[in-house]
């Protein structure tokens, strides 16, 4: 994660990135009270070798609070 990049360690910590809805409230970079997250980008990866379901993707970026 770079300078750019915000992290939520604690309620409303977090600069929303607007562009990116995010619903996963375990994540480190969800902005808590807010469906986003506080990253400037994020990576999407799969861990398929074809992938045809939204369930094949993932967000690398996904880091889980302590």
């Amino acid at each position: 994660m770079n300078k750019a990049e915000n992290s939520c360690s604690g309620k409303n910590c977090c600069t929303p990135n607007k562009s990116i809805s995010c619903t996963v409230c375990e994540c480190v970079h969800h902005c808590t009270g807010e469906n986003y997250c506080s990253l400037e980008k994020v990576k999407i990866t799969t861990h398929e070798k074809n992938p045809t379901e939204c369930r094949c993707v993932d967000c690398s970026s996904f880091a889980p609070k302590n």
